[in-house]
């Protein structure tokens, strides 16, 4: 934990906040809904006086529990709330533990847990009778009860959407590129079903490995090893030298990419050098880490990728925020940026659970996407469509 000197300044620097900004809370969108079914809504479904924050702040993804839990905290200070919350370790008590304990200590919210096995362990193993807001999806995809929620920055979720952006655009023949593994394969299968249902096909795919020099796996991928080979077959058999234009395969119209940044910039490069650079990439937001580093990133340029708003377009509110998180939290903010605006929006769904389910098509313009909730009490995010120039991200208005 920081210093109590950083902490003060942390808590002034969201006093400021407060007193500069109109409002705490996202944009909220609604049909025909008056501020007075507003009063009558918050009458009936008070809001948590006691939330019960559940995360793995020691072990291996403590760096990422931290960067979610200064974010909650920042939206939670912004917001000048009267709520108190207590936050629980997961990595070192076993989350129904945790759980139960949340209870008897009075919690009538709680948020968490934050990986995929021990959200999937609370659903499977707990009694869910406080509302629950789980910070990823289960293990997959089942029914729940009518109190727990989940939210989860989805590449899944990403994944479909691309797949639905490029049937709109006319594609219809797709080379897949994903790292190898099942959080590859996932994502992958996530884009592959609504791409078939929509009449597309799998023209060629590959799970790179990360490790791996990728220079003769994208050059099988393209056939354009097939092309070299066939040169350098005739050119045996005549025993001549030829004039000679290596050649890409042709039946591919678009490139479904889920990799990191650094993953990126290895494959971009040769799909240019084996004569794919005219092909349309869609790519996960993954690629993008929410630091703009218009070096390290130029050579994606023309990929169209998935973005938050926060990272590309966020309010005067956020970017005041951003910053001050930056001053404060340094080198964790920088690395994980994405995660803080993630756990600002998780304290703003709190604060909106009874309009999700108590108003049509409700949706809230947070910090990572258009939040909208599903029949399964999945909250999804809609990102918003960016490119890169000149290495900067650029967002895409049509």
């Amino acid at each position: 934990m920081k210093s109590l000197r950083q902490l003060v300044v942390f808590f002034l620097g969201i006093i400021f906040l407060v007193a500069c900004s109109t409002s705490t809370l996202p944009t909220r969108s609604h049909k025909n809904f008056t501020s007075t079914d507003y009063a009558k809504l918050a009458e009936d479904y008070p809001a948590p006086k006691h939330i019960a924050l559940l995360l793995p702040l020691s072990g291996p993804t403590a760096a990422q529990a931290q960067a979610i839990l200064n974010g909650f905290l920042a939206a939670y200070y912004q917001n000048q709330s009267t709520q108190t919350v207590k936050i629980y370790d997961t990595a070192s008590v076993s989350v129904l533990v945790q759980y139960q304990q949340a209870i008897q200590d009075g919690a009538d919210f709680v948020v968490g847990p934050l990986t995929k096995t021990n959200v999937q362990l609370l659903l499977d193993k707990a009694s869910i009778k406080i509302p629950t807001l789980a910070l990823n999806y289960t293990l997959t995809e089942q029914s729940v009860p009518n109190k727990f929620y989940q939210f989860a920055l989805s590449p899944e979720n990403d994944a479909q959407a691309i797949a639905a952006r490029a049937a709109q655009r006319g594609y219809h023949h797709a080379i897949t590129l994903t790292p190898e593994g099942q959080w590859g394969a996932n994502v992958v299968q996530a884009f592959n079903k609504p791409w078939l249902d929509q009449h597309g096909t799998i023209v060629a795919a590959l799970a790179f490995r990360v490790d791996d020099g990728l220079n003769d796996s994208i050059a099988s991928l393209l056939n354009a090893d097939q092309s070299q080979e066939r040169y350098d077959n005739l050119r045996w058999m005549l025993k001549d030298k030829l004039i000679f234009t290596p050649r890409r395969r042709q039946d591919v119209d678009v490139i479904f990419l889920n990799a990191l940044p650094a993953q990126a910039q290895q494959i971009l490069p040769l799909l240019r050098y084996y004569y794919a650079g005219n092909i349309p990439v869609y790519a996960t937001s993954q690629i993008y880490n929410g630091m703009s580093m218009p070096s390290r990133d130029k050579d994606l340029d023309g990929i169209q990728f998935l973005i938050m708003p926060w990272a590309v377009n966020s309010t005067p509110t956020a970017q005041a925020m951003h910053s001050q998180l930056q001053n404060l939290w340094g080198a964790n903010f920088k690395q994980y940026s994405l995660l803080y605006a993630y756990g600002i929006d998780a304290y703003n769904l709190v604060l909106h659970i009874p309009e999700f389910k108590n108003i049509a098509d409700f949706n809230l313009i947070g910090n990572t996407g258009k939040l909208s909730l599903t029949q399964n009490n999945r909250f999804i995010s809609e990102l918003e469509w960016a490119k890169f120039e000149n290495g900067v991200p650029v967002l895409i208005t049509q």
